[in-house]
């Protein structure tokens, strides 16, 4: 079967040759000569990347040419400095480098070019000798419009130091770009990263200025300056002087009235909107949709996202199944370190004789690590379980599977999870000298849901935890959408006052995977719909790119269709629940044309929603695909007639780059 690009625009020859890269999207459409000509739909396919190692080492000169200090910046300070990397410092010749990682070294002295004794941005301040890890640099745009990382002519332009508080400084696997040192030499790491390993390098040595040294050329600016300002300022200030004592009394009372309106105007909605948070949940998109496209699914839409999800699966970062699994994992390929060794959460205690545990950590809508998402304990892990509890100041853990209970009465049985908290009120559970007291337990959700309160002590201190045991979700199933969002907002809501909203909410089934990744997907969309009408009406969502996200922090999040798809029926449930599910649908009706050229098998999709006759959906994409489709087959067909031999043999295929993903990577 030969494969050619099919492609509108001027310089493409329509039947030539293309090569296929790896990590691409492509379209295909295959044409049967036979007594008839058949045309096939579109179909879609995504290659993989093949991953050998990290990038390849570089030479100085290479470093010195690619890594480039700009001392003379305007915007290089005593604080801060700019730096700009070339993006072909690393190569893809053996896997795509997917991000670049930014350390800090102040110890002039180290020479290795790979992060020594890595700290967090306070501790590094306290020590010279310690490497922090101050950015974390998508290879591709991100989708941030106040991020401190801009583009120039294939060049990266990073400013270390722009952070006056870092949020979650207590961790040394979280970037804080806090602010340098006056007048102090620093060089970077650079870090270029596949979805397997990193390559390091280090750079050149640079200086901060001298707070003297800024304050001195900012003086002598501005007196250069001062005397082109002072003739026109004189020329206005007295006749201004003037007009004003002539005027004063109105222009009092003028002033004094609108001062009286403004004030009058600041509303609460105002001040809302000021300290609104939507927005800040960061990721590569894939493909944003209309949130008219998530309601009333159909059975071709259902086709269509399971050629996502299967194309999620062949994006998402492969582990080493060659490399032996540890004893703490539950599942042999389910692992939280390798390719994601970011997000894996370490274990610091000074008791501990080892960091790991299967666990990583999420970002969501208000930080970088607003979920950790493990697998549940095992007999081994247990103690590990509540280090990790304490180390991050948990305050929720979210249960999404059962307890074993044939091993409750043979503990030394494989079990789905082992009883890492008591049953029962009253009764207690130590490990590792960490005590666990149930105070009182309470039953929601017709009695699927069971609320513990834990007291746990360590060390003569107390802790106070919410332990949510949901009971209904059977393994690699799914829930139904009403009550998967009514336990979300029982978690969100229950206690809210008493708890911090700064620390993680764990949460866990048995691998930590499946069930868990649709949690917490659902519970990021419900937050990003959290908005005002007029926003929503806007708005464009992307739970595509929500899992990609959540695959690459942590392996095999989401790990079936079934649980996919209810990502998917979750959106127009929750717009059901809050009463807004008629203002998308109203809204998309004002706006609505529907081509009357259209195939009927096009005109199938605009199906009936609720009990309205009149609320019909239209799939923007169809209509495209459809005209798209036809110009095509006409342009075949003209070809044919005139001769042009398109290939050989008897198989006609057609394939469109699409290279929109990897840009937006």
């Amino acid at each position: 079967m030969r494969l050619f690009r099919y492609h509108k625009s001027p310089g493409w020859r329509r039947n030539s040759a293309v090569s296929i890269f790896a990590y691409r999207n492509y379209e295909l459409y295959i044409r049967l000569n036979s007594n008839y000509q058949v045309l096939s739909d579109r179909i879609r396919v995504a290659t993989l990347e093949e991953v050998i190692t990290a990038p390849q080492k570089l030479t100085n000169n290479e470093i010195e040419s690619k890594i480039i200090l700009n001392n003379t910046d305007e915007e290089s300070t005593s604080e801060q400095h700019v730096i700009k990397i070339d993006r072909s410092l690393f190569s893809n010749e053996y896997g795509i480098v997917r991000r670049y990682v930014i350390y800090v070294r102040q110890n002039q002295n180290k020479i290795e070019t790979s992060p020594d004794i890595i700290g967090t941005y306070d501790e590094a301040l306290q020590n010279s000798s310690i490497d922090y890890l101050a950015q974390i640099i998508s290879v591709y745009p991100l989708i941030n419009k106040f991020s401190t990382v801009q583009d120039y002519d294939n060049k990266i332009r990073i400013i270390i130091g722009t952070e006056t508080r870092c949020l979650q400084s207590y961790d040394s696997s979280i970037p804080c770009n806090g602010k340098l040192k006056s007048d102090r030499i620093y060089k970077i790491i650079v870090g270029g990263c596949t979805s397997t390993d990193c390559t390091y390098v280090l750079s050149q040595s640079f200086q901060t200025k001298s707070e003297n040294n800024i304050f001195n050329e900012d003086k002598s600016r501005s007196l250069s300056k001062a005397w082109v300002a002072v003739f026109p300022i004189v020329a206005v200030l007295i006749p201004s002087i003037g007009l004003m004592i002539w005027k004063r009394k109105g222009l009092k009372r003028c002033c004094f009235k609108k001062q009286k309106e403004e004030d009058n105007n600041l509303t609460t909605v105002d001040l809302q909107t000021v300290v609104s948070t939507s927005d800040v949940y960061n990721f590569q998109e894939i493909k944003p949709k209309s949130l008219i496209e998530y309601i009333n699914i159909t059975d071709e839409d259902k086709i269509v996202i399971n050629d996502e999800f299967q194309m999620l699966t062949n994006l998402a970062p492969q582990s080493n199944q060659s490399k032996r699994s540890s004893p703490f994992d539950r599942y042999q390929d389910i692992t939280s370190r390798g390719p994601w060794e970011e997000t894996a959460v370490h274990l610091t205690d000074n008791h501990r004789k080892h960091d790991y545990i299967n666990a990583n950590k999420i970002r969501g809508v208000n930080s970088l690590k607003q979920y950790i998402a493990c697998q549940s304990p095992l007999k081994n892990t247990c103690g590990d379980f509540w280090d990790m509890i304490i180390q991050y100041r948990i305050t929720k853990i979210v249960m999404l599977n059962q307890f074993d209970q044939t091993n409750i009465q043979d503990p030394s049985a494989t079990t789905q999870c082992y009883p890492y908290i008591p049953m029962n009120k009253d009764e207690t559970l130590e490990f590792n000298k960490i005590q666990i007291q149930v105070i009182n337990i309470e039953y929601y959700l017709d009695n699927q849901l069971e609320i513990r309160r834990l007291l746990v002590q360590k060390n003569k201190k107390q802790y106070n935890i919410i332990h949510f045991f949901f009971t209904n979700w059977s393994k690699h199933g799914t829930v139904d959408c009403r009550t998967l969002i009514d336990l979300i907002e029982i978690v969100n809501q229950y206690d809210q006052v008493s708890i911090s909203l700064s620390s993680p909410i764990v949460v866990h089934c048995s691998s930590g995977t499946g069930r868990t990744g649709t949690y917490i997907a659902v519970d990021i969309i419900t937050r990003l719909l959290d908005r005002s009408d007029e926003q929503l009406t806007r708005m464009k969502l992307d739970v595509m790119g929500i899992v990609n996200q959540l695959k690459h922090d942590r392996t095999k999040m989401v790990q079936t269709e079934k649980q996919y798809l209810l990502i998917h029926h979750c959106v127009e449930e929750y717009l059901r629940k809050t009463n807004r599910l008629d203002l998308i649908i109203n809204e998309f009706n004002n706006y609505q044309t529907i081509p009357d050229s259209l195939p009927k098998f096009r005109e199938s999709r605009y199906i009936h929603l609720s009990d309205s006759k009149h609320n019909s959906k239209v799939n923007s994409s169809s209509i495209i695909d459809a005209v798209e489709d036809e110009e095509m087959k006409k342009d075949i067909s003209q070809r044919i007639e005139n001769g042009q031999e398109l290939i050989n043999e008897h198989e006609h295929d057609y394939v469109q780059p699409d290279d929109s993903y990897l840009n937006n990577q």
